[in-house]
């Protein structure tokens, strides 16, 4: 049975032009996060943050779906990755504490 995106964030078995558009920010933003500590808003999935990793010192991804923060720590394991629930209105992290914000 294949999987129904539900239409609220980008989910990576549906592939279509907002996949090409997110994949395209995230590949802008790996330009600018070389051994930086990047927060991740409203990562979804995790995919973004994972790709970040991959040059950044540390990402953190956030999202405020508890169960989507949970299966991406499930999916994406780097020493350099971590994923929280919070929301994006209300950041509560310390002032500073990254670099780079995407």
């Amino acid at each position: 049975m294949k999987k129904k995106g539900t239409g609220e964030r980008l989910e990576l078995h549906v592939f279509n032009e907002t996949t090409i558009e997110h994949l395209h920010r995230y590949a802008i933003a790996l330009d600018l996060v070389q051994n930086k500590k990047v927060l991740d808003i409203a990562c979804g999935e995790g995919y973004g943050s994972n790709l970040l990793a991959g040059k950044a010192a540390h990402v953190t991804g956030m999202d405020i779906d508890d169960a989507v923060v949970q299966q991406a720590a499930i999916r994406y394991k780097k020493p350099n990755l971590a994923f929280l629930t919070g929301d994006a209105q209300n950041i509560c992290l310390p002032v500073k504490s990254y670099d780079v914000v995407t």
